[in-house]
């Protein structure tokens, strides 16, 4: 993973998995990430996201919380879990199901309540990359 403080956000050599069931959100958060460098792989549940993640190594798993066929918790909890190094975990809701008790028994970093702007999030996500 190589960060670049020269430029807004340098997302190269950074792998990513985005998991929600709405695929337009998918596609606009690839498009987002992929312009500024990330490898970037979709799910669109919770059991297609732990089945890749026991597959791939990522830097970055963003999940939506709410999902048919395995939910984020459920993910979350499933990454925790395996013996392998853990990637920074963010959740994006609607309806915000964590605690900050849960959030950090999941080891989540942030919730992004939806509606959220991309920008941002890619601000804050670039953060934590800057710093871990």
């Amino acid at each position: 993973m190589v960060i670049d403080n020269n430029s807004m956000f340098n997302f190269k050599d950074v792998k990513v998995l985005i998991v929600d069931d709405e695929e337009y959100l998918r596609e606009i958060l690839l498009e987002a990430f992929t312009l500024y460098g990330a490898d970037v792989s979709l799910a669109n549940s919770g059991h297609e996201a732990l089945q890749k993640n026991s597959e791939n190594d990522y830097d970055i798993v963003i999940s939506d919380l709410r999902m048919p066929n395995g939910d984020g918790i459920t993910l979350f909890s499933g990454i925790n879990k395996m013996d392998k190094p853990l990637p920074l975990l963010f959740a994006c809701s609607a309806f915000n199901d964590l605690t900050a008790e849960s959030m950090k028994k999941l080891h989540v970093l942030k919730v992004f309540n939806k509606p959220f702007e991309i920008e941002g999030m890619l601000k804050c996500i670039y953060s934590y990359l800057k710093n871990n």
